[in-house]
């Protein structure tokens, strides 16, 4: 963790709580850009709480991360790819399934069933 992220955690995401309201958090970074903030909280006051608690998070993982739309962008503004089908913003990835094969496509950002698969 950079050391600018961990000044943000404890200017803004510090143990000492206004109010007594109580839940439960987590967080979840997605190397697609679909990241998740959860909460769980039981009474008025820990949704208030807890609610509050994830804006900042997810507000934070926007500026550090982006969305999945915005990293698309970058990557085709960076000399990226576009969809063959529709000529949206597309991403290329790549990977290995999980008998070891390798794989590759261009994934469209605008509809999710104009993949193409690269050989």
């Amino acid at each position: 963790m950079e050391n600018e992220d961990e000044q943000w955690i404890k200017g803004n995401l510090g143990e000492e709580k206004e109010s007594g309201g109580e839940f439960e958090f987590e967080c979840f970074l997605s190397t697609d850009g679909k990241h998740t903030v959860r909460i769980l909280a039981k009474t008025p006051e820990g949704r208030k709480d807890g609610l509050s608690y994830a804006q900042k998070v997810y507000d934070r993982i926007l500026v550090r991360y982006g969305t999945k739309q915005a990293q698309a962008v970058k990557e085709y503004k960076n000399g990226g790819v576009h969809c063959k089908t529709c000529n949206a913003i597309a991403q290329e990835k790549s990977g290995t399934t999980k008998d070891g094969r390798a794989w590759k496509g261009i994934f469209c950002s605008a509809e999710k069933d104009h993949v193409e698969w690269v050989r």
